[in-house]
């Protein structure tokens, strides 16, 4: 990888994971690149684009970013892990390609979590909003229950008409697309696990931050625009055949990550109905959409949540500080 290196590290280093969005790609590092009064480094994982989306950045932006090219996919996990061993930040910020972030968002997570420090915020992430539909909220709040798995979102589709105006912070039990922690932190507890390579990858690590003692908190003066529609009816993406990945992902990393945290008195009754229900549920969505040759990868990815070895917590993960190397 050719670039120049700084003579002191930046205070934020942003890793943006790509896999075949070129524009998005494009647009997500120019509005980093347009953060305001805080230093950001940007480096740019492309796990094995096809659509040219490495040699676009590069042509683009040439010394300005970091590129990291994987030879194979890596998913967003693994792509995130490989972009943090390289960064030089003390504040890790991690952006899904397909987002657009505000020219302060950056500025306004890092001064957050100081002043926030003392009650031990862990991860940070900004409010996000609908591409299509900016001043729509994709949502305020989420978690998953650990009776049944379902995630619990509020606020979606939300209009943000200065309701949050004076609201420092809102907890919440994990962060997707956009957070920011602290690298060291990041390093200690082991990075994305790579058991979860796509799905749950984020609530697996802000569940490890938060059986440590730490928080997750989104701060509603930090915004970025996530290229997700608005849709007032909500659907399943993992049984549309958009990515038969996420779909197979999205059945076995639920048990995944019901077997690490559940504990012993949930996770038999996860395992005798919310399990089968839910495989139900993917099932009889696939035959709705009428993609019947998507059942046998919803089948065995539940198959194999249940078969494959899964370490629960408090898990024996490798430090990142002892797995990552240098290109």
């Amino acid at each position: 990888m050719k670039g120049t290196i700084p003579s002191a590290p930046p205070i934020i280093s942003a890793v943006v994971p790509a896999f075949n969005r070129r524009e998005e790609t494009l647009a997500c590092v120019d509005s980093l690149l347009c953060s305001q009064q805080v230093p950001v480094e940007v480096i740019v994982v492309d796990n094995a684009s096809r659509d040219g989306t490495a040699d676009a950045v590069a042509a683009r932006f040439g010394e300005r970013v970091r590129l990291l090219r994987s030879a194979v996919n890596l998913f967003a996990g693994g792509g995130r892990n490989l972009g943090a061993a390289q960064a030089r930040g003390r504040y890790l910020l991690f952006v899904d390609s397909d987002n657009v972030v505000a020219p302060d968002m950056a500025r306004i997570l890092v001064e957050s979590m100081q002043t926030h420090s003392a009650e031990r915020i862990g991860l940070a992430g900004p409010f996000m909003y609908h591409w299509d539909h900016p001043d729509r909220l994709c949502w305020t709040w989420g978690d998953i229950g650990l009776w049944s798995s379902r995630t619990y979102w509020k606020g979606q589709g939300e209009r943000d008409g200065g309701q949050w105006a004076g609201v420092p912070y809102v907890e919440v039990g994990h962060i997707p697309n956009v957070m920011m922690i602290e690298g060291n932190l990041f390093r200690d507890v082991g990075g994305f696990d790579p058991l979860f390579p796509m799905h749950y990858e984020e609530s697996d690590l802000a569940e490890r931050l938060r059986r440590r003692g730490y928080r997750c908190a989104l701060f509603p003066r930090a915004k970025t625009w996530h290229r997700i529609p608005f849709q007032k009816t909500k659907g399943d993406r993992a049984c549309r055949g958009e990515n038969p990945d996420l779909l197979y992902y999205a059945v076995r990393n639920r048990i995944l990550f019901m077997r690490r945290y559940a504990g012993p008195w949930r996770l038999p009754l996860f395992f005798a109905f919310w399990s089968p229900l839910f495989l139900w549920y993917h099932l009889l969505l696939l035959i709705r959409n009428r993609q019947t040759e998507l059942i046998p990868l919803a089948v065995k990815g539940w198959r194999d949540g249940w078969r494959m070895a899964c370490t629960p917590f408090p898990s024996t993960l490798p430090s990142a500080r002892r797995t990552a190397r240098e290109d």
